[in-house]
């Protein structure tokens, strides 16, 4: 059995109560990251930036590591995009399976895409208030819409 086939198996059959229970662990450390969090950062925040000499982005030297490293970046999206992709293609390989695959599943695509753009952006949306809200300081409780932004945006599906 393809590697694809078993998580189309996965995808076709899901298992919430399984995938809850994977995603456990994920939530732990979260939770563990944010106390860490607040518990370092409860006078003051420290702000990322980014490092520049002379108003430049410096460029990364590989030297001799420069081909090596972009072959076994090229072998990793081999393998992990376009081997799966090849292979469902090979395995439906007739024009007339695609097309009456698409005639079926068009008005599941169209929807799929719609849902895709309104999550998208209501997700934005709320990103750049919590955003906005955490950056000034607006409200006196901006450090629990910091937990809360994290937690939110961590748990899964």
């Amino acid at each position: 059995m393809y590697p694809v086939e078993i998580l189309t198996q996965f995808a076709a059959f899901y298992d919430f109560s399984a995938a809850t229970a994977a995603a456990i662990p994920m939530l732990i450390i979260t939770a563990m990251i944010l106390v860490l969090e607040i518990r370092l950062l409860h006078t003051f925040v420290l702000e990322l930036s980014a490092a520049t000499i002379g108003g430049r982005n410096p460029p990364i030297e590989l030297g001799l590591w420069r081909f090596p490293l972009f072959g076994l970046a090229l072998v990793w999206t081999l393998v992990t995009v376009a081997l799966p992709i090849a292979v469902l293609i090979v395995q439906s390989a007739s024009l007339s399976a695609f097309a009456d695959a698409f005639s079926r599943a068009s008005d599941s695509i169209l929807r799929s895409v719609v849902f895709a753009v309104i999550g998208a952006t209501l997700l934005t949306l709320l990103g750049f208030f919590c955003g906005y809200l955490i950056q000034n300081r607006t409200l006196p409780l901006w450090r629990s819409i910091d937990a809360f932004a994290l937690f939110l945006f961590t748990l899964p599906g």
